[in-house]
């Protein structure tokens, strides 16, 4: 069993979003060697959140999280939200109110047929 910190936070402007994130990684290779990392959304109030996946057409959800298996995985996702940040920052100067901070401890447990499960636990 390995445990990933997780942060969460919570940010506000006419629209609130909470954003959590975390990682175990380096854990010593591919996804077989138990690393993870995790990225989420949830839309708190008034956010026009759509995710599409495989090709189809973006739909409405409520939140949406990510999980990536293995080291490489972490650093190529880390060098592409650097990338996004990069190009979202150089359409305009945004502002946003950090309201809360909160943590947790992931839990994930695998099986004899390689099927992981995830337990989490906030804390603030």
């Amino acid at each position: 069993m390995s445990t990933i910190p997780i942060s969460v936070t919570t940010f506000e402007s006419l629209n609130i979003i909470t954003v959590h994130a975390g990682t175990n990684c380096p854990a010593g290779g591919d996804s077989g060697h138990g690393g993870r990392t995790i990225f989420g959304i949830t839309n708190n109030a008034s956010s026009d959140l759509r995710v599409g996946v495989n090709g189809e057409p973006p739909t409405e959800v409520n939140a949406v999280e990510i999980v990536l298996g293995g080291d490489t995985e972490c650093e190529t996702f880390i060098q592409a939200l650097e990338h996004a940040l990069n190009v979202l920052k150089a359409h305009g100067n945004y502002h946003l109110d950090i309201v809360g901070t909160m943590c947790c401890n992931v839990s994930i447990q695998g099986d004899s047929h390689g099927r992981r499960s995830f337990q989490s636990n906030l804390y603030r």
